[in-house]
């Protein structure tokens, strides 16, 4: 991959933790938790990838 490509990646990393941290600061860890089991369930069924495999922590 080409530096360019790292430093657009990289961006990208912090526009979604950034946008993650303000959509989930309502809700508890326990809440979030419970959501992100939920949405790997979703995805799981979706991508026919093993949901054991996707529901660990990361």
């Amino acid at each position: 991959m080409w530096p360019e490509g790292r430093a657009l990646l990289g961006r990208a990393d912090q526009l979604i933790a950034a946008a993650t941290d303000e959509y989930l600061a309502a809700l508890d860890p326990e809440d979030i938790e419970t959501l992100r089991t939920l949405a790997l369930r979703v995805l799981a069924s979706r991508a026919d990838l093993p949901s054991a495999d996707l529901a660990q922590p990361p």
